[in-house]
């Protein structure tokens, strides 16, 4: 029985893969207009944007690709989400800065995309091509400040208040400020930039009609970023942002006009931090002494103490070598427990709380 022949290549699929040489000799055919798009209609230029291959996305526009707009997103769109500088210059260049500032028919523009997710070139880049961006709102009405604080970006914070004057109490259509998005988001470095910054951190949300009711809570107002924090529950990172704003709300009416100081370490991430670096100077001090005694041996080779539970040889099947020496410390078994439950608490919340972020930008 003869072997089915294999279909070739679509542009859209050889676009997706960034296959140049394949996408060009697609293109030298003179493709039909609907050859540029896939059976449900996904535009080739798009995925190449959203793959970050810029000369395929160049041979494409060449080739004569239009950059339209599917279920509201463009190929702009698509370069500023990913972060693909290149790409998003070279749409700029080939298609007019309308087509990277605001795109005709896109849900949400590219630079709110772009502080969404933390994309600080491309960001700048938008920018500095029109700074009518800045105005831009998403259907929910957040601005890019407020996008970047729910990311937890604070670089991004910074630049656009300090930069480009974002106003830190501008709230978006359900009420929230750029503080009461990253109290939401459980973004503690977002919450910490916008205290130094100077915040609010009386603004209320507008109330939720469709909330639970609770004994004692008044359902006509909404809840402040502390109210915010304290309804996670346990959540250790709330805990340690929740000190934080009362402190905060101490030091505005002790030392009006005077910056917060920026929120101290996790006490878990300042502790593993010194131990780590406690390792490395006892892992150098070996090496040194053993180099003095003429019996030095390659860095790979050295010795671990007995609280490394993984050495070079000992990985699990199917994982990838560590980095660096897993370590651990003799600690109390209730302790230990507890603070499984809490790490893993906070980092369930950490993660629903980015993916409804990132969902969001989609509505």
């Amino acid at each position: 029985m003869a072997a089915e022949s294999k279909a070739p290549p679509t542009l859209y699929e050889a676009a997706k893969r960034g296959a140049l040489e394949e996408v060009e000799s697609l293109l030298a055919t003179k493709p039909p207009a609907e050859s540029f798009v896939d059976e449900d209609g996904r535009p080739a230029l798009s995925v190449a944007a959203a793959g970050g291959h810029v000369k395929v996305v160049k041979s494409l526009l060449d080739g004569g690709a239009e950059d339209k707009c599917v279920n509201g997103w463009t190929a702009a769109c698509h370069a500023a989400f990913y972060g693909h500088i290149e790409v998003l210059t070279l749409l700029a260049e080939k298609l007019g800065a309308d087509a990277v500032v605001a795109p005709a028919g896109a849900r949400s523009t590219p630079f709110l995309l772009a502080c969404m997710k933390a994309r600080t070139d491309c960001a700048t880049f938008l920018v500095n091509t029109s700074a009518a961006v800045l105005k831009a709102r998403d259907g929910q009405g957040r601005t890019a400040l407020m996008l970047a604080a729910a990311n937890g970006s604070a670089e991004l914070i910074r630049w656009l208040v300090t930069e480009h004057s974002a106003p830190l109490e501008d709230t978006s259509a359900n009420g929230k400020t750029a503080l009461l998005w990253a109290v939401t988001a459980h973004k503690a470095a977002a919450v910490s930039e916008l205290v130094q910054l100077g915040a609010d951190p009386h603004v209320r949300e507008l109330p939720d009609p469709e909330a639970a009711i609770i004994p004692g809570k008044d359902r006509t107002i909404g809840e402040n970023a502390i109210e915010i924090a304290s309804s996670s529950g346990r959540d250790p990172t709330q805990r340690f942002v929740i000190k934080y704003l009362e402190a905060y709300g101490a030091h505005r009416e002790q030392s009006p006009g005077v910056p917060m100081s920026p929120m101290e370490p996790f006490p878990h991430v300042s502790h593993a931090k010194e131990f780590v670096a406690k390792e490395a100077a006892e892992a150098a001090a070996k090496e040194a002494a053993a180099a003095a005694a003429g019996t030095a041996t390659p860095a790979e080779a050295v010795s671990t103490d007995e609280s490394d539970i993984f050495g070079a040889d000992d990985v699990p099947s199917g994982a990838p070598a560590p980095a660096s020496k897993m370590l651990i410390e003799e600690v109390d078994a209730d302790d230990a427990e507890s603070s499984h439950k809490q790490a893993a608490h906070a980092e369930m919340m950490t993660a629903q709380s980015e993916s409804a972020a990132d969902l969001d930008a989609l509505d």
